[in-house]
């Protein structure tokens, strides 16, 4: 999933804009101006712009900051900001993984993120993101017999999908090279297909 010349344009310009931007979306949010799922979709949109995911990084610690956890938290936008910081924190740990090659960082905050999900009711967010996120913490350990084992209970046929080949890449990365790294394996940089 290599990143476009429109996309490493908009990263760069994304990246030296994007504090002044939450600085904005803060004061609108806590003061009534945008609405939470306004704010939540400007941010998603922001985060799905650039190729490179660097933008989670600002959101992760923007959705962190104590009065803005208060302000999602006390109501009845709690779940959605689950959803929401759980898919930051992930985006958060494949930038630091691949761009920043900090396995252990990144691995805190895949584990972070599936903690986030374990907090939501399964019947809102389905358990294929749950394996998902466990299939991809099994990888910096190396656990293939896990990764199967998770991969094989995930729906082939419900919206996460393409998961399923994203895990089949992690385990090819494993096999083929007996070491992780993420960057190569989640893009499918150089793996043989496997039989």
């Amino acid at each position: 999933m290599p990143i476009s010349p429109d996309q490493k344009s908009n990263q760069k310009k994304l990246n030296s804009d994007f504090p002044r931007l939450l600085t904005t979306l803060k004061y609108k949010l806590l003061s009534g101006k945008i609405a939470p799922e306004e704010f939540r979709n400007i941010l998603l949109e922001a985060d799905q712009s650039t190729g490179d995911r660097a933008s989670s990084q600002y959101t992760y610690y923007f959705l962190k900051e104590p009065i803005i956890e208060k302000y999602f938290t006390k109501g009845d936008f709690k779940t959605n900001y689950l959803l929401f910081l759980s898919f930051t924190s992930f985006h958060f740990a494949q930038y630091v993984s691949i761009d920043k090659k900090n396995q252990t960082m990144a691995l805190e905050l895949f584990k972070e993120s599936l903690s986030q999900l374990q907090k939501i009711p399964e019947s809102e967010i389905g358990i294929d993101s749950i394996l998902y996120h466990k299939a991809t913490i099994a990888y910096f350990s190396q656990d293939i017999k896990e990764m199967e084992k998770l991969k094989s209970q995930m729906n082939p046929k419900g919206n996460l999908s393409v998961n399923i080949s994203v895990v089949e890449r992690l385990i090819n990365g494993i096999e083929t090279y007996e070491n992780v790294n993420y960057a190569r394996d989640y893009l499918g940089v150089g793996k043989p297909e496997r039989s």
